[in-house]
């Protein structure tokens, strides 16, 4: 995706967050799960209604963990070839700038990823990495 397809993707994604009433948002936050990311820090509410609305129309259910590529390999994932990251807004300040930036940048679920082979592992059961997975979906239903 170039940067004018991400760019309309976030101005259409935005208008669409921005048009539901306060009661349908707060409808809507109470039906899907809080997102948890593995950055440290907490997702508006705006992110996660964009995280939410991304997963249905790739009729993904919702996510639950969700990291940058760099945050996966840091715990041993590496995010499967092929697979598209959602996008979610941050907010960066810029030093020397007294202004807050926001940037878009994308982010993989959990099942987007794969545990890293390595020769540590070689021993490893990969269905314990599967129960691994199912555990952050069974927390939520």
């Amino acid at each position: 995706m170039n940067t004018i397809e991400k760019r309309e993707c976030l101005i259409n994604l935005a208008n669409l967050i921005n048009n539901i009433s306060d009661e349908e948002k707060q409808l809507i936050l109470s039906k899907i799960p809080r997102v948890d990311n593995l950055d440290n820090y907490y997702y508006s509410y705006r992110n996660n209604l964009l995280l939410y609305f991304q997963a249905q129309e790739r009729n993904v259910p919702y996510c639950t963990t969700v990291g940058m590529v760099k945050s996966w390999n840091h715990i041993d994932r590496k995010v499967k070839s092929g697979e598209k990251g959602f996008l979610v807004i941050k907010p960066v300040n810029i030093p020397g700038k007294n202004d807050l930036f926001f940037f878009g940048h994308y982010v993989f679920d959990i099942l987007q990823t794969e545990l890293i082979k390595t020769d540590d592992l070689n021993d490893y059961d990969y269905n314990q990495d599967q129960n691994f997975i199912n555990t952050f979906y069974l927390d939520y239903e």
